[in-house]
């Protein structure tokens, strides 16, 4: 799992991290895989208010960011993507947090 990063506020320290840290999606040639993370987040001041982002253009499908996202990645045609979602959490008092998650997209079987 990716490091709990913490900053003291208000409300005590906002602590953020992504469940689970590291995927791996095994799919054919020129499909998506699809998949949901989910924040953990601790302190700070209610409520939250979440960003969810993937590196490389691609696309969380979110029409109101929340604590869960799904996500979806096209493999493209014989290409391996590694793709690192962040997720910006930020409170009632203004403290933000961020942390990150490894999708590792292969063809065949996944380690």
């Amino acid at each position: 799992m990716s490091g709990i990063l913490a900053a003291t506020l208000g409300g005590g320290p906002l602590l953020v991290s992504i469940s689970p840290a590291n995927i791996f999606a095994s799919v054919p040639n020129g499909t998506e895989t699809i998949g949901t993370l989910q924040a953990v987040v601790y302190g700070g001041n209610l409520p939250y208010s979440y960003s969810w982002t993937l590196s490389n253009n691609f696309v969380m499908s979110l029409s109101t960011p929340t604590a869960s996202s799904t996500y979806v990645v096209s493999t493209g045609t014989n290409v391996e993507r590694t793709v690192i979602a962040t997720l910006t959490v930020t409170d009632s008092a203004g403290g933000q947090q961020s942390a990150t998650a490894e999708i590792n997209v292969i063809h065949g079987t996944a380690p």
